[in-house]
């Protein structure tokens, strides 16, 4: 072997020697966070509600143990923080443009004309409004019942 050969092969020997011992060596074990230690479940139990996280824009028109009506009426180009929503039906009352975007920045554009309507099924998301007009709105959401939901036999 040529000398210029084992100056470099050494060093490169000794560099891919240092890499195989330091990978068979057991990485230190990582505190585990509150969130590995609980099923998401138990963490994600919690609803945020649209009129309370933007009240400049929602308010609730009507509510009674099957329903709640919310009227929207956002501003030109307005932007909704991350909210839930229940499953329910929107009604355009003026055009409406929006961009619905999850927390993964998934998204689902929403046009509808006056009078249009839309199902929705509930979900976590942040609204804009991608028309520089207001829209106006109403979203009938579902609500689940409070406490068990009784048996009923089927006829």
């Amino acid at each position: 072997m040529s000398h210029s050969l084992r100056l470099i092969g050494i060093p490169l020997a000794a560099a891919v020697c240092s890499v195989l011992v330091s990978a068979q060596q057991s990485p230190r074990p990582r505190p585990m966070s509150q969130a590995s230690r609980f099923p998401p479940e138990m963490l994600l139990d919690r609803f945020i509600d649209v009129a309370k996280v933007a009240p400049h824009y929602f308010t609730v028109e009507k509510e009674n143990s099957e329903v709640r009506v919310l009227r929207a009426k956002l501003d030109g180009s307005a932007r909704i923080p991350l909210h839930d929503d229940r499953s329910g039906l929107m009604v355009a009352l003026s055009d409406v443009h929006l961009r619905l975007t999850n927390p993964d920045a998934k998204f689902r554009d929403v046009h509808l004309g006056t009078g249009e309507t839309l199902w929705l099924d509930g979900d976590t998301f942040s609204e804009q409004n991608l028309s520089s007009s207001p829209c106006e709105f109403l979203y009938i959401e579902t609500l689940r019942p409070k406490g068990p939901v009784p048996d009923t036999p089927l006829a």
